[in-house]
């Protein structure tokens, strides 16, 4: 089945925001077949002044071809319409530094072409505090809300197999010492078991080998561990509908990944006082008909955030059977 251009191109904008309900055949968000970055991890999460975060990037590749990484950071993001590209210029903001007396600093928004790259705060906490505190009103800058720090754009590019990917990641430098910091949610394990199972009744994917089997054709249960933990109670920042928020417990998101078939719910959430912690943790993934499938194994991601930029994720993989 084809469709019309004009609605081709609107489901596929709708996929890129990870809208569900266009017909085609077009694949669906969480099915991996080209060159994707899942995620992106700062650890730790967030980042105190004269300490390192090391950076690294869940990224798919379908074929067996060289990845090549490039990172990069920016203290300011531009608009949408400008592309989000660094909004000041490197060459721009070492001369605003020696202009200002920090002639001694200058920064390099390069940080390498390695699978992991390492990132300390680039300025310091001074002014940071200085422009959260609206030091560049009037500059046509962006004026970052930094309740819980001050937040760097992390950039990364992937290439591979003649295709190329970009994502960005906040993170976040702490100017408050004493303000608790975030830390990564964890996935602890992944099980799967037969339609209807429970988990007791499943089993456990113990590495990134092929250690469980599933056929083809068939539904699967799959369930993967998170400790309740992971929801870390916080004050959220106040906006126009919460100007006095009070604590809460983080909200989760599991973004569950496949190489082949279908699952009932492309992500699944914790929301504290409106879901259960089970509804989180729980999916099913339909397989697909043999005559469709020659592959004999399959891998799945699944990325867990929370709201305040914690990221982490666990693969696994699996043995496809003919019925």
């Amino acid at each position: 089945m084809s469709l019309p251009r004009h609605d081709r191109l609107a489901c596929a904008l709708l996929l890129t925001a990870a809208v569900v309900g266009c017909g085609g055949d077009f694949d669906p968000y969480n099915r991996l077949t080209s060159l994707r970055i899942l995620g992106i991890q700062a650890e730790p999460a967030w980042l105190a002044q004269g300490v390192s975060t090391t950076l690294r990037a869940a990224v798919f590749t379908p074929h067996t071809d060289a990845v090549s990484y490039e990172w990069s950071w920016c203290p300011f993001r531009a608009s949408t319409e400008a592309g989000f590209n660094c909004a000041v210029s490197e060459a721009e903001l070492n001369a605003a530094l020696a202009q200002g007396g920090a002639s001694n600093l200058q920064v390099s928004y390069a940080l390498g072409n390695a699978a992991s790259a390492t990132f300390s705060a680039p300025l310091p906490t001074e002014l940071l505090a200085a422009i959260c505190a609206g030091a560049i009103q009037g500059t046509g800058l962006f004026v970052p809300n930094c309740v819980d720090g001050f937040p760097i754009s992390i950039g990364l590019t992937v290439r591979a197999g003649g295709d190329t990917v970009v994502a960005m990641k906040e993170v976040i430098v702490q100017l408050d010492v004493l303000r608790p910091v975030n830390e990564n949610p964890r996935i602890t394990e992944l099980r799967v078991g037969p339609a209807g199972a429970r988990v007791e009744e499943s089993t456990l994917l113990a590495d990134d080998a092929t250690s469980a089997s599933v056929t083809l054709s068939e539904e699967v249960e799959l369930y993967a561990t998170v400790p309740e933990t992971a929801a870390e109670r916080y004050l959220p920042r106040p906006d126009a509908s919460t100007p006095e928020p009070t604590e809460r417990l983080e909200t989760l998101t599991l973004s569950w990944f496949i190489e082949v078939g279908d699952t009932k719910s492309m992500r699944t959430s914790f929301v504290w006082g409106e879901s259960k912690f089970d509804d989180l943790e729980h999916n099913t993934w339909s397989l697909p008909e043999p005559e469709s499938t020659p592959e004999t194994s399959a891998r799945l991601w699944l990325v867990l955030r929370d709201n305040r930029g914690g990221t982490s994720w666990l693969t696994r993989a699996v043995t496809l059977l003919q019925p």
